[in-house]
């Protein structure tokens, strides 16, 4: 079984002297530990298990919370599973037309689904159980994208869609940087964006423009033929707004505070 994931800090913690990106780098690391001790047979669970060894370290986990999206490729089978908690998300593409893509979960609008852990060391009320699964049987060449809101808020994946059909022989390197160059420029740009269409239908006004944010996308290609082989995939790059860290297949980014009750961004 292949794993990625990506997980997107909440930024609002900066107000209480926390680094945001603590807890999801901690969180991935701990998922990652998990897949290769145990190897899971499904992303929700594998949620579980590095959620849990995190609160079980030695500190009991950095204090935080965050959204995240994990994906696992069964190789024998071609079977993509997806568990996404939040509003980061996933789509899957073929021959450059979406196959499926994940639906962001919110408490009300800009309020995502999270994990956290207070500052006193307790877990917050939201689990992994709450993770949306699902299964996708994937094909050579699929492309398997994950991203964070930053993404999602000014590109949807009609868009994504048509960015990446034109680019059918490229290294999901270049197609991830493409994306991320993409939504940087709308981030900043006069339209309605799928953000200020969202917040317009919940009851709130926001203009026509983009929504500046951390921006992350992992982009995997499926490659392989089932049969003998099973199936292999590469995650080959991650592309990032460079104002952010380094990427890793496992990835974090922003958001705004949360406690308990999950603020709003």
């Amino acid at each position: 079984t292949v794993y990625i994931g990506i997980a997107d800090g909440v930024g609002g913690w900066r107000n209480q002297g926390v680094d945001p990106g603590e807890f999801p780098r901690s969180l991935m690391n701990f998922c990652r530990e998990a897949a290769e001790a145990e190897a899971p047979p499904d992303p929700k669970r594998l949620l579980e298990l590095g959620y849990t060894r995190m609160q079980q370290g030695a500190s009991g986990g950095p204090p935080g919370s965050s959204t995240v999206c994990l994906a696992s490729l069964d190789r024998a089978t071609g079977e993509l599973s997806i568990a996404n908690l939040g509003d980061s998300g996933a789509i899957i593409l073929r021959n450059g037309e979406v196959v499926a893509a994940s639906s962001p979960q919110q408490v009300e609008f800009n309020t995502p689904y999270q994990l956290s852990i207070e500052l006193d060391g307790t877990p917050g009320i939201m689990s992994p159980d709450l993770a949306e699964p699902y299964t996708v049987k994937v094909q050579d060449g699929d492309l398997v994208l994950l991203m964070t809101d930053g993404v999602l808020d000014n590109l949807d994946a009609a868009a994504i869609s048509s960015l990446v059909a034109g680019m059918p022989t490229e290294e999901p390197e270049e197609i991830a940087r493409a994306i991320v160059q993409q939504a940087q420029l709308l981030s900043t740009s006069e339209f309605d964006s799928p953000f200020a269409l969202a917040a317009r239908a919940a009851g709130y006004w926001y203009p026509s423009q983009g929504k500046e944010d951390d921006i992350t996308v992992v982009v995997a290609r499926v490659e392989g033929v089932p049969g003998a082989g099973g199936l292999v995939a590469r995650v080959l790059a991650t592309g990032r707004d460079p104002r952010t860290h380094p990427p890793r297949h496992f990835q974090r980014k922003k958001k705004k505070g949360t406690r308990r009750n999950r603020q709003r961004k």
